[in-house]
């Protein structure tokens, strides 16, 4: 069995969980067609993000290098292709077609833009409506067809806000809150009224095809970006009331015990009190019980929105003879939290259901089945060059999954690294191995330590227990190990040297 493929279509999501599909044992939530996808191509368990947050993370995923590497260490900052390139410059070097439908998030989106940085900024969208007609070219890719930011916030800027103001222009008064469905007051939920049709998911996959077709007959590679199921949890019809808050599961409970042998800003978010990240309502008084089984429901439904477009564009593929050459790659930036122990969305919080991504993987040639080894993000890259026939640049960190796809796993992971660095704290590592999650505070007196064969559900923090002290120091050296392993080979050496 030898995988080969002409063409790459990669699927990303935003802030979705794992457990919100059907392949991955959820239930309730209706993803036939990620489902077939999962059926015909191989699973992993175990894949981690880079980063917890949405930029890097997606900067990580496109040049296949640690945040601290490619430098977009938080959302805000400019990302620099001249210093990390991405898997479109690269390949649009070797002569490849490069477009990108949707979300890309490798620029401020919010205020005003910096000197080097328009593409992404709303402000700048708003000032210059002559932006409707520029597609590109954008961090490697040829072609781009832009959505910014998420439900209300897509409608005024970005390709899509073009859309709607040429042929929907009610549109952008259907997302707001103020014109919901149904709208409760809870904390970034409610059901929102644009139509399905007009909705931009549904124009995503729309010009999505439509690069297919005018990419058809050269070799490819497309970044389908759904901005979805990103909070504010917010569904159109019929998919906000296609699922009963009364049957979604329960999260992990928050405990005070738990909270207690955690560092204090999981404390301070959990109340609502000021830290690092960010201020939210306090869970228990605001967020727990009703309110969070309505996000559920919301984000559900935003899964299975996002599910029929997969459908929509697979089954183009295969009507256009391109799904047997084409490497399909489906994951999402990072997590979602919702409600596991005590939380809800993103942030400096290292749970699973966080840093545990969805990542299906279907390649021409390929095993279809299930992998319970250790993958992460940095993997992609070098795994897209492997599988077209092409030599794996030198300064990736990763290691191609190819192996994994031909059934004969080389090498496999022993360790994934996971970093995170915000605004006004403390520079934060987290290492996964087999077993165990470590995770160290720069700086700091607290951490975390979990055995996650034992302790699944990341209940007790073993970290600074005397019986576990010998584990901990084999994990922080190792830790180290991985940094030094992963360090940043780019630039290359030019041939005067």
């Amino acid at each position: 069995m030898s995988v080969k493929a002409k063409n790459i279509l990669l699927i990303l999501t935003d802030q979705q969980r794992k457990d919100s599909i059907g392949a991955y044992g959820n239930p309730l939530v209706r993803t036939p067609n990620l489902d077939r996808l999962a059926a015909e191509g191989l699973r992993f368990e175990r894949a981690y993000c880079q980063n917890p947050f949405c930029s890097p993370a997606r900067a990580s995923i496109l040049t296949g290098l640690y945040p601290r590497t490619h430098g977009l260490w938080h959302n805000g900052i400019r990302f620099d292709e001249v210093g990390a390139p991405t898997l479109g410059n690269i390949l649009t070097e070797r002569g490849y077609r490069t477009g990108s439908v949707g979300k890309v998030h490798l620029g401020p989106s919010f205020g005003p833009h910096p000197p080097a940085g328009f593409e992404e900024s709303r402000d700048y969208w708003a000032r210059h409506p002559e932006m409707r007609h520029w597609h590109g070219p954008y961090c490697g890719f040829q072609e781009v067809e832009m959505t910014l930011g998420h439900v209300h916030y897509s409608t005024t800027s970005g390709h899509y806000g073009a859309y709607l103001a040429e042929s929907f222009p009610q549109g952008v008064d259907l997302f707001k809150r103020e014109n919901a469905l149904l709208d409760r007051g809870w904390f970034e939920t409610w059901r929102n009224a644009m139509p399905e049709q007009h909705h931009y998911n549904t124009w995503i996959a729309r010009r999505t095809m439509a690069m297919i077709d005018r990419f058809a007959g050269e070799p490819f590679f497309i970044h389908c970006s759904f901005p979805d199921p990103h909070h504010p949890l917010s569904a159109c019809e019929p998919y906000a009331t296609m699922y009963d808050p009364a049957d979604v599961p329960e999260p992990i409970a928050a405990s005070p015990e738990e909270l207690d042998g955690m560092p204090p800003v999981y404390r301070a978010y959990h109340l609502g009190e000021d830290n690092y990240f960010a201020k939210v309502p306090s869970f228990p008084q605001k967020i727990a019980g009703a309110p969070l089984r309505e996000m559920i429901a919301q984000m559900y439904g935003m899964v299975t929105h996002v599910d029929r477009c997969v459908g929509l564009i697979l089954d183009h593929l295969k009507a256009s003879g391109l799904l047997d050459t084409t490497l399909v790659i489906f994951t999402t930036d990072h997590g979602e939290l919702m409600g596991d122990h005590g939380f809800v969305l993103k942030g400096p919080f290292f749970y699973q259901s966080l840093l545990n991504v969805p990542l299906i993987v279907r390649a021409p040639g390929a095993e279809a089945g299930v992998r319970r080894e250790l993958a992460a993000h940095v993997d992609l890259v070098p795994t897209a060059f492997d599988c077209l026939g092409l030599e794996v640049p030198e300064h990736l960190p990763g290691r191609s999954l190819r192996g994994h796809l031909e059934a004969r796993p080389l090498n496999p992971r022993e360790a994934v690294l996971t970093e995170f660095r915000p605004f006004g704290g403390p520079n934060m590592k987290v290492l996964h191995t087999e077993r165990w999650k470590y995770v160290y505070y720069g700086g700091e007196p607290w951490g975390e330590l979990f055995n996650l064969d034992e302790d699944p559900r990341e209940r007790r923090n073993l970290y600074g227990d005397p019986a576990h002290a010998g584990q901990q120091r084999r994990l922080h050296a190792r830790l180290l190990d991985e940094l030094v392993a992963t360090e940043a080979a780019w630039p290359g050496r030019g041939p005067w040297l």
